[in-house]
């Protein structure tokens, strides 16, 4: 289980190179510092809104919680959109 878990897991191979390819090799590290940092809150405050929320919909318990993921995704990717337009 933990071999294949981490065999298909292109995150840590692919993470430095994506850094460098955004911000330049002289910003690479302030990059990777921000994807750290904003993981790190993801992964904080995720949990504990997707457990407040779920189940407030009774007929449909998981809906508000993939919901809120669901929209904080397209503003992500509207975002990027907009500044590659700048």
């Amino acid at each position: 289980r933990f071999i294949f878990l981490g065999l298909f897991n292109g995150w840590p191979v692919l993470l430095a190179p994506c850094a460098a390819a955004v911000a330049g090799d002289a910003r690479q590290t302030q990059v990777l510092g921000l994807i750290m940092a904003c993981g790190s809150g993801t992964q904080l405050v995720g949990p504990g809104i997707g457990g407040w929320t779920y189940g407030l919909v009774p007929g449909y318990p998981a809906m508000l919680p993939s919901s809120i993921g669901c929209i904080l995704a397209v503003a992500t990717i509207a975002v990027f959109l907009r500044a590659g337009d700048a």
